[in-house]
């Protein structure tokens, strides 16, 4: 099936995003991953290091990027990288945890720069499942002493840090979060299968919503009930009004496809309209 005109309700293509903003997403086996990515020509967002049991979480993290480095000399595109994100409580009363967080989050920033990311991408970590009343003001108040001495960092490696929705029902507390830091080192990564999944606001409004603090995007398709990471054009999701969204935005923005397989990142690739 031909995705690359209107979708399913008719709506104009989206149009055509240019190939140098495109990057598919590295996962555990980084050396076929990043063969096949500099072969598609794109940007590679490397996720190898962000799940429990990588390297650089309990394990040491130098030999394993070393061995990166090499690898990501053919890719094309920008660079990228997922910081760790399981458990990674940033806002959390317990200072060890939040110990923890920061201890991860520098690593990762590290890290990113010596493998020559242009941005690092941590969650957001809110839950909107805590239905406490103070629970939003601890949340903001927790995260604003958080990040400052990390984006402070970032900006000393010349690194961007994005902030991923991920169970939010609402644009608004990143979007507050960001404006309160202000930094052009912070800004907001959105995830569309995040946002149709957790909230009734369509994924368009979220990125009009966010305007200037947006600065990169996850894609990625979903049937509605798990975050299935599918090739774009085979889920239920209004690809097209998202990226019409993102392209009438005043800057430009990057994308990672971040699909379960490779196969599934060059089925995404195919759907869209590069330029």
């Amino acid at each position: 099936m031909d995705h690359s005109g209107p979708d399913a309700e008719g709506a104009a293509a989206a149009p055509a995003i240019s190939r140098d903003q495109v990057l598919v997403a590295a996962g555990q086996d980084a050396a076929e991953s990043l063969a096949r990515i500099a072969d598609l020509g794109v940007g590679a967002e490397v996720q190898t290091f962000a799940r429990p049991g990588a390297p650089g979480q309990g394990e040491p993290l130098d030999g394993a990027i070393s061995a990166l480095i090499p690898l990501l000399a053919g890719v094309r595109g920008p660079i990228g990288y997922h910081g760790p994100f399981i458990d990674t409580v940033h806002y959390s009363q317990d200072a060890d945890v939040q110990a923890i967080a920061r201890q991860r989050y520098a690593a990762a920033l590290d890290a990113a720069a010596r493998l020559g990311a242009g941005f690092v991408i941590f969650h957001s970590q809110y839950n909107p499942l805590i239905r406490v009343r103070h629970y939003p003001r601890l949340y903001h108040e927790r995260s604003l002493e958080f990040w400052p001495r990390l984006v402070a960092h970032a900006e000393s490696l010349s690194i961007t840090i994005y902030l991923e929705n991920m169970f939010e029902d609402s644009p608004e507390p990143l979007l507050r979060l960001v404006e309160a830091v202000d930094s052009p080192r912070l800004r907001i990564c959105g995830d569309i299968a995040h946002m149709a999944l957790f909230s009734s606001t369509p994924p368009r409004e979220w990125v009009r919503a966010w305007g200037p603090r947006l600065g990169h995007v996850h894609l990625n398709d979903t049937l509605g009930a798990y975050d299935d990471h599918l090739p774009l054009g085979e889920g239920n999701l209004d690809i097209q009004a998202f990226l019409q969204a993102c392209a009438e935005l005043p800057h430009p923005l990057t994308y990672t496809l971040e699909n379960s397989t490779l196969s599934g990142a060059e089925a995404s690739l195919a759907y869209l309209r590069l330029r």
